[in-house]
């Protein structure tokens, strides 16, 4: 901030302005002409670091509105991925549920041929017991 006081002296004239200030050495127009150079280049670096202070000001919002940004976007990862943890673990259940249950169906497939073939058996005992009373009587 010296040098935007150094430009506000030199623009009030603190030096003595043209021709005839307290720094004027022998030849008043060329010390003016120098003077005036020196406000011009004071001005100018004073209106740069007032923009390049804007700048990082403008620059400083637009990082906290990403920071929230990622902050949401985090926010909806850890979201997501707690909803697919618990849509896998309920794959995982069904899918040991389908096991089960197809373990159930192949032991009753299993049962029912079992039964099929004694009630076979026993329907050929049936006959064969028919056939041999019919062959008695």
């Amino acid at each position: 901030h010296s040098g935007e006081k150094y430009a506000a002296a030199l623009a009030g004239g603190v030096f003595g302005g043209a021709g005839g200030g307290a720094l004027d050495g022998g030849d008043g127009a060329d010390m003016a002409l120098a003077l005036q150079a020196a406000r011009a280049e004071v001005a100018v670096m004073v209106r740069a670091r007032a923009e390049d202070e804007r700048r990082i000001a403008k620059y400083r919002v637009l990082v906290k509105d990403l920071r929230g940004k990622v902050g949401e976007a985090a926010e909806k990862v850890d979201l997501e991925s707690s909803r697919a943890e618990s849509m896998q673990q309920e794959f995982e259940h069904k899918g040991s549920e389908l096991k089960r249950i197809r373990d159930q169906y192949l032991a009753a497939q299993s049962e029912l041929a079992t039964e099929r073939e004694q009630h076979a058996n026993a329907r050929r005992e049936l006959e064969h017991a028919r056939s041999i009373i019919q062959t008695a009587a």
